[in-house]
């Protein structure tokens, strides 16, 4: 990978940084890079919404970098002159990579931990058949699943929260494609998992400091294949229809990206 040589540069102050990380769209490579840059101190240990609970919400005072699936539109999201970048990915490799991944991550604990309420998703994607885990469950249940799945790229940016269903339900398509994209154009970078060295760059060229980003962290359970295919002949025909819709939008949202950039 190219390294880029700043000199001088590394003098300045990091500029307070956002990474918005969509789930399984190689962000663990990402933050790691940002954290040689950062440091350890620098760096927010809120990295999923969820943890706001603790009463600091989702971006602390006193960090440099915020990096995780973290809600952009939240009240205390730190605003002015700060760097906001996002990566994608293939939404159909994303799907199936997500599912893959928490299967094989439920298959590897230890089934007390699996049994507590928190562990629920996981528990599902090990004991539910496919089918069952994409379109069974009650309403709350179908709620992660869309969160999650269905179009969840053009979900996040077109809502600035990783779970924002109640907003983005009451759009047609149109206006989520339209919102994403006005939305995207608002952070500094949108990039791209099939092109990481350009990644890697571009940070470089934002952050003024070199940017290594590493092979891929928290890979799947088979690196490198492609496991959409795979996860299409596991669904009965009708989920695999609902679930090919998953993607549509998502695939348009980054073609719309890439032609403006």
């Amino acid at each position: 990978m190219m390294t880029w040589r700043f000199g001088r540069a590394r003098a300045q102050r990091l500029p307070i940084c956002v990474f918005a990380h969509i789930p399984r769209t190689g962000g663990q490579a990402v933050h790691a890079a940002l954290m040689r840059v950062y440091g350890r101190k620098g760096v927010s240990p809120v990295r999923v919404h969820t943890q706001a609970c603790s009463g600091q919400g989702q971006f602390p005072r006193g960090y440099r970098l915020y990096s995780g699936h973290l809600d952009w539109d939240a009240a205390d999201f730190p605003g002015g002159d700060n760097l906001v970048f996002t990566l994608l990915r293939n939404p159909e490799e994303r799907i199936a990579s997500f599912y893959y991944y928490l299967r094989h991550k439920a298959a590897h604990l230890d089934p007390a931990i699996l049994a507590r309420p928190e562990y629920l998703g996981l528990h599902r994607a090990l004991i539910w058949s496919p089918s069952a885990y994409f379109q069974g469950g009650d309403a709350i249940w179908r709620n992660f699943i869309r969160d999650h799945y269905d179009n969840a790229q053009t979900r996040y940016l077109a809502t600035g929260r990783v779970r924002g269903s109640a907003e983005y339900d009451a759009l047609s398509n149109e206006e989520r494609l339209t919102l994403a994209e006005t939305n995207a154009k608002k952070l500094n970078r949108v990039f791209f998992t099939d092109a990481m060295e350009e990644a890697a760059t571009g940070m470089s060229q934002l952050l003024a400091r070199n940017v290594d980003i590493p092979p891929a962290i928290n890979a799947g359970p088979r690196p490198g294949a492609a496991a959409w295919p795979r996860l299409l002949s596991e669904l009965d025909p009708v989920t695999a229809r609902q679930v090919s819709g998953f993607v549509v939008l998502d695939r348009s949202l980054i073609s719309r990206l890439r032609a403006v950039q």
